[in-house]
């Protein structure tokens, strides 16, 4: 059976501003990992998205993201409280966002800040 999304915070949205470490273009559900930095201190934020499938139709391409890219992402925080989430967007170096409608909110192509 599929695992549930018990695990997010529904109810808030965190915002985070950072590098890309790495981005895993796999199934069942592909992985972005940022690194903030916080206090002085680099902090790795994992954050689940959905299905390849549904990041396609979306817009996403497994080059969508390469390690070095300066990010902002929108999430649903986990719970526990430790650093990561589910996406809501992402906002890329060029301006650009996209969502992820297989998880979290369905938002895509928000105006350019």
């Amino acid at each position: 059976a599929h695992h549930s999304h018990a695990m997010f915070d529904f109810g808030s949205d965190v915002e985070i501003s950072g590098t890309v470490k790495e981005f895993r273009w796999t199934n069942p559900h592909s992985w972005l990992h940022v690194v903030v930095e916080e206090d002085g201190s680099a902090v790795e934020y994992a954050i689940e998205m959905g299905a390849l499938v549904g990041l396609v139709r979306m817009g996403w391409a497994p080059t969508t993201v390469v390690p070095g890219d300066m990010v902002t992402v929108s999430m649903h925080p986990l719970i526990s409280g430790e650093p990561g989430g589910e996406l809501r967007y992402i906002v890329l170096p060029d301006g650009s966002s996209l969502g992820d409608c297989q998880t979290g909110d369905c938002q895509t192509m928000i105006e350019p800040r």
